[in-house]
């Protein structure tokens, strides 16, 4: 147990303070041991829910939304692909998986969608650098880094947060995966000035490129 397990000396008081008003009638009274552990039980609730979150500004409703004709797959955490097994051949990467899984969940997204998008990205090669200047595993450009506020592309755990964050507020902007992930490829502008994914051949094969590795991610081949 650890010392913010253990309720508030101002909680104890507030707790000893209702027990004197209705000791007076015993059938009401409730022990102090009970009052402690429900005390202790809502502290760790409140720690369990809470979630480390750097990014600001981004306001985390429920964003899952999987492609139309993959709407079975859910977040079945079903691996079939060989790239993520490998990046799983370390202790250090599968700690770095697991928080690629939970900074997704706590997004809203479904973490197999983020996934796709690293492979379809970088590879999972966390130091990883386009000839355009993009960055690490969900190839940043700098500027959306600062737009994000990440420090340092570089820094796995980072580059994921930001490109998490940017991938829901593109999910919440245009409310259809392909056009969110037309707008990770090629910015909000382009989907906005189409109505859609852009025409460019790079985007559309980024699209389809996401499309098969979040298949394979959940499962589906």
């Amino acid at each position: 147990m650890e010392i913010k397990d253990l309720p508030s000396l101002q909680s104890v008081f507030r707790r000893m303070q209702e027990l004197e008003s209705i000791v007076k009638n015993p059938a009401q009274a409730v022990s102090f041991p009970s009052l402690l552990a429900e005390e202790m039980h809502r502290n760790r609730k409140t720690v369990s829910e809470e979630t480390p979150q750097k990014q600001e500004g981004i306001t985390d409703k429920e964003i899952s939304l999987p492609f139309p004709d993959l709407a079975a797959a859910g977040t079945q955490p079903g691996i079939s692909s060989q790239t993520e097994k490998n990046f799983r051949s370390s202790s250090k990467n599968n700690d770095l998986m697991s928080f690629i899984e939970r900074t997704a969940e706590a997004k809203g997204i479904d973490p197999n969608l983020v996934k796709a998008v690293i492979k379809t990205e970088s590879g999972f090669q966390k130091d990883a650098v386009s000839p355009k200047g993009a960055m690490g595993l969900m190839q940043l450009m700098p500027s959306t880094a600062d737009l994000l506020g990440v420090d340092d592309p570089m820094n796995p755990r980072e580059n994921v947060v930001g490109g998490v964050s940017y991938l829901g507020d593109m999910l919440k902007k245009f409310g259809d995966t392909e056009k969110a992930l037309a707008a990770y490829n090629a910015g909000p502008g382009a989907v906005k000035k189409y109505n859609g994914v852009p025409p460019y051949k790079e985007t559309q094969d980024y699209v389809e490129k996401v499309k098969k590795n979040y298949k394979k991610f959940s499962g589906l081949i």
